[in-house]
Parts: structure tokens; sequence; C-alpha cells
């Protein structure tokens, strides 16, 4: 089994701004700055109806898929239970990004971030944290 093949997506809480909940994809907006705008918003069982704005300022990669196409992940024994937002130092889609950049963007210095919710799945590489704007 390759590196890349493993599936090691870590829940992530940005810090702690993130609260413990799964969330739902809101609007997704590119910035004619470059800058990708992701919108969540608290579904389920979270106590309170929390929205957040992830804002990658410099994204290398985003791919957004419904989530049947990411049998891959789901084949390999990842299962979402409560949080939805990961990130991982480790993935194919990295790989990917590496290898078609001859190497400009190593693996090593780019994060795997991703959102997988029922329907949508939106995933971000970045050599960045994205900021994170907590809305009312």
């Amino acid at each position: 089994m390759n590196r890349s093949d493993m599936i090691e997506f870590l829940p992530w809480y940005a810090d702690g701004t993130l609260p413990d909940c799964s969330f739902e994809v809101g609007a997704i907006a590119y910035g004619t700055d470059g800058a990708f705008k992701l919108e969540l918003r608290a579904s389920g069982a979270c106590e309170t109806k929390v929205q957040a704005e992830l804002v990658f300022e410099s994204p290398l990669a985003v791919r957004i898929v419904q989530e049947g196409s990411l049998m891959d992940y789901w084949n390999g024994g990842f299962v979402v239970r409560g949080h939805n937002v990961f990130v991982t130092a480790s993935s194919q889609f990295l790989d990917w990004l590496e290898h078609s950049s001859s190497g400009v963007h190593s693996v090593d210095r780019v994060r795997h971030f991703a959102v997988f919710t029922d329907d949508v799945c939106v995933e971000v590489l970045s050599s960045d944290v994205p900021t994170v704007y907590m809305r009312d």
C-alpha cells in the first residue's frame, strides 16, 4: 500500500474556532483576487446554528464533487461521524498536485483540507491554513 493510499483524514477544528458539529456546504465563491471562499452552516445535532466562512487566499487546487465520486475514500474505510471538516498531509490528490507540478508543490509543504457531506464534497489543496470567519 502506498503512502497516499492510506486514509488519514483528521478532524480539523481551526484551533478551536469550529465547533464539534456537522456542517452543510453553503455558498462557494472564487474571487477575482484568487481567493476561494467556502460557507459552512452547522446542521444536525449541533446546539447552535453556527455559520462559518473558510477563506483560502491562494489555493493550489480545488475539487468539488458529489459524495458518490469519492468511493476510493469510502471503500478504503474512511467514515465521517459528526464533525465533517478534515485535513490530511497524505492523499492521492496531494500526490497528483506534486506530480503535475513537477515537484514545485511538494506534498511536504501542502495540506489537503476537505468538507465531506452527504451531497457535496469540497476539497482544497493549500500551502496555507484558511482563515475562518464566524458568522451569526
